[in-house]
Order: C-alpha cells, then sequence, then structure tokens
C-alpha cells in the first residue's frame, strides 16, 4: 500500500526558484535517475515547438497532462530540454514525505505541493500566479493519480480548467492585456523487452503467495486471470463476508463490490459522487480526514477511520483495472500494466520492468476564455441498487480531454520510433 494519505496537518510546499539548481539536475540526474529507478532508456517529444511559440509570445502557459506513471513529473523534464525552459509541477503533497532525495529533487526541479484532500488556496494562488506573470509554465497531472493505463485518459479533476481561467481572467485586466493557453500533452510508454521473460518470476510469486499452482512458462493472460480471480475473492471475503458466484467476466463481481464499498462510505459523509470512482473516493476523504489529523476522534472511532481509509485505497486501486482492458490479443504494455497492478495489491511491491521507450506529444494551444461557457446539466447514473450523482465536467475540461486521448490513440498506431 503506498503511502498516499499522509495524516499530519498540510502546509503549502512551493518549489527552489533557483533556475540553475532545475537546468543541474535534469541535465546531469535526470536520466540515470529514470533509467534506474523507473527502466526508461529512450525518451522522443513530438511538437515541442508548440509549446515554444507559446512562451515566445508571453502566453501564460499550462500544461495539462495524462498521468500513466509515478515517473512522469520527472520525465517531463525531457520536455523542458527540447523547450528550453524549466517549468513548475504541481505535486501531490504526499511526494513531498517520500524518501529525502525524492524531497530534495523535486523542489529543486520545480515542484511544489498540492492537497487533495481539500481546498489548497496557497497551491492554487501559486499556480495562477505563475501564469499571469508569467515566471514558468506549469503541468499539471490532471487526472489525480498515476493510473498504469497506457491507452486510456481518465476522466480528469476541474482543478486546471479552474486555475486556467482564474489566470485568463487577471490577465485580460493587464495593459496591455494578456492570453493564457492549455497545451495538452499526452505520454506513452513502450516496451521494448522480452514481455514473457520479465513478468515471470512475478507471476510465480504471485501464484505462490496466493496458493495457486505455479505454471511455469504458462500462457501469461490466463494466469492473470486466475491471479486477479483470487484476488478479488480475498478481497470479497474481507469486505463482503464471502466470495461471490464465479463469472466469465472479473468486471461482474468487482463493479458491484466497489459500489458495496464506496455506497456506504458516500452515505456516512454526505457526499454527492463523481465523474469517476477516484472522484468519489477523493470526495470521502475530504470529509473523513479532518477530525482525524486533528486527533477529535476517540480510539475507537480512529480505529474506524483508520479501516475507512484503507478501503478508499482498496477501492481506488480496484478501480484501475478497466473493463476490456485485457481483451482480444493484448499489448505487452497492457499486459504489463495489469501485472504491475496486481504485484503492487498482492506483494506490496513493484518490479522494474526495462528497456522502455517514454514519448510526449504536445497538443495545439487552447486559448483559455476568462468564462466557463455553459455546459451540459448535472446527470443522474444508475449504480447498482443506490444512484451516483456525477456532475458534468468543466467544458474546458472536456476539451483537454478528448485532444489528449486523441493523441495517445494516434501514437498507439504509430508506435515509438525504434
Amino acid at each position: 500500500m503506498q503511502n498516499i494519505v499522509i495524516l499530519k496537518a498540510y502546509r503549502f510546499i512551493p518549489p527552489y526558484r533557483n533556475r540553475l539548481w532545475s537546468r543541474l539536475l535534469i541535465r546531469v540526474l535526470m536520466r540515470p535517475y529514470l533509467r534506474r529507478f523507473y527502466g526508461l532508456q529512450r525518451f522522443e517529444c513530438i511538437d515541442g515547438e508548440k509549446l515554444r511559440n507559446s512562451l515566445d509570445a508571453g502566453n501564460g502557459v499550462l500544461v495539462v497532462s495524462n498521468h500513466i506513471r509515478p515517473c512522469d513529473p520527472m520525465a517531463c523534464g525531457y520536455l523542458t530540454r527540447v523547450v528550453r525552459q524549466p517549468m513548475y509541477c504541481m505535486a501531490s503533497r504526499h511526494v513531498f514525505e517520500n524518501a529525502w532525495i525524492d524531497r530534495v529533487l523535486s523542489r529543486r526541479c520545480g515542484a511544489f505541493s498540492i492537497y487533495r484532500e481539500g481546498t489548497d488556496h496557497a497551491s492554487l494562488q501559486f499556480a495562477v500566479q505563475s501564469l499571469v506573470a508569467p515566471d514558468r509554465p506549469v503541468v499539471i497531472f490532471a487526472e489525480g493519480s498515476a493510473g498504469r493505463m497506457n491507452d486510456r485518459v481518465q476522466p480528469m479533476l476541474d482543478g486546471s480548467a479552474l486555475i486556467a481561467r482564474t489566470a485568463a481572467r487577471r490577465r485580460a485586466k493587464q495593459q496591455p492585456p494578456g492570453k493564457v493557453v492549455i497545451h495538452p500533452l499526452a505520454f506513452k510508454y513502450f516496451f521494448r523487452g522480452d514481455l514473457g521473460a520479465t513478468v515471470e518470476p512475478v507471476l510465480i510469486a504471485m501464484e505462490d503467495r496466493l496458493n495457486l499452482p505455479i505454471q511455469k512458462a504458462g500462457d501469461p493472460l490466463s494466469r492473470i486471470r486466475l491471479i486477479s480471480s483470487k484476488f478479488l475473492a480475498r478481497q470479497e471475503i474481507k469486505y463482503l463476508g464471502s466470495p461471490q458466484a464465479q463469472t466469465s467476466d472479473l468486471h461482474d463481481r468487482l463493479e458491484p463490490l466497489i459500489e458495496a464499498m464506496l455506497v456506504p462510505l458516500e452515505t456516512q459523509y454526505a457526499t454527492t459522487g463523481g465523474r469517476s470512482t477516484y472522484i468519489r473516493v477523493q470526495h470521502v476523504r475530504a470529509k473523513l480526514l479532518p477530525e482525524l489529523i486533528a486527533s477529535q476522534l476517540s480510539a475507537e472511532e480512529e480505529t474506524k477511520r483508520h479501516e475507512q481509509l484503507k478501503a478508499l485505497y482498496d477501492v481506488q486501486e480496484m478501480a484501475t483495472f478497466p473493463r476490456d482492458y485485457l481483451g482480444e490479443h493484448p499489448k505487452d504494455e497492457r499486459i504489463l500494466e495489469t501485472v504491475e497492478k496486481l504485484e503492487d495489491n498482492i506483494m506490496g511491491q513493484i518490479t522494474v520492468h526495462r528497456p522502455f521507450d517514454c514519448v510526449l506529444q504536445v497538443g495545439d494551444a487552447i486559448e483559455v476564455s476568462t468564462r466557463r461557457p455553459r455546459g451540459e446539466q448535472a446527470f443522474t447514473t444508475e449504480k447498482s441498487a443506490k444512484h451516483t450523482i456525477a456532475a458534468s465536467p468543466d467544458p474546458l475540461t472536456s476539451q483537454v480531454e478528448r485532444a489528449i486521448q486523441k493523441m495517445v490513440n494516434d501514437l498507439s498506431k504509430r508506435g515509438a520510433k525504434p
């Protein structure tokens, strides 16, 4: 279980503004660091000149990206080299509670904190002011968490649209008036190694941990499905008391389990749902955490809330296994991503597989208007026996999502250069 929720009072952590540190670390340490700890061997940037043109025009620039792997923010260092411009990057506060070297490198490379379990006015104000000045481009991974889904863009949070529009209003009042633009950024990873050889020891370890027959050199897909079924049965026993009826599609069990775990917590904490499971989880956490952090609870209630936090983490993790992701003839990257997520949940670790190519594509600039256009009305979708309210996203958020998904689709067809 990753330590993504920090149970202590939050304070905003700004970046170091000294550009020398950023340039030095990115030029000297970025590639060796990413090669050793994440298996990234080669980088490619497509259409970086689009971002450079916006900077040369004096626009405030917000870069909004999909979030596939934890190393995405560090890999953005390659983009800064291409456009010859350091950037600020919004990072969840738990990043700054990691090993000291991560804390030191993150801030010196331009990272600043965001508290996702509440309203972080200091972080939002820093991002807005960086676009109004403008100081540097600001990078936001608007999906909120690294989902390890190389081919699919997950529903994005509206915070990036709020930041961009607030900055656009302030820049419009300047003399002469200035503009704010959003550049969608698509990450895509290509695995270049031997898939069978790299996943075999991991599959064996998970089979052993779950007391399953070890099928050395067996078909990876059938082994993954059997491991997934056993893992899901354990979750059903833990949260429902007994394993549920076996089905050919594990999502026919997974999705009801998520709802059975999440809906009671939404009811208890009076939250109104959201466009994705991640957003729904964040809404509950925002209500659950303040009293826990402030030590205002009895020992019994504190224990209960820790159990609820663990359940929310499990829900968030289970939601990263999308339906049909391992359909007919899945790509190596999809198989590898699924193995990584299972290993994280079952073994509490993730093996570094190598080598990977990392491709970044910069999208066309989207000029940000000072007013939010009228979007669709909120709608209600049927979820199990309950109704979950799913508010419509900001139209700007939807536009960015579509642009990134299109680039991801195009990169999937194109592949990376050998």
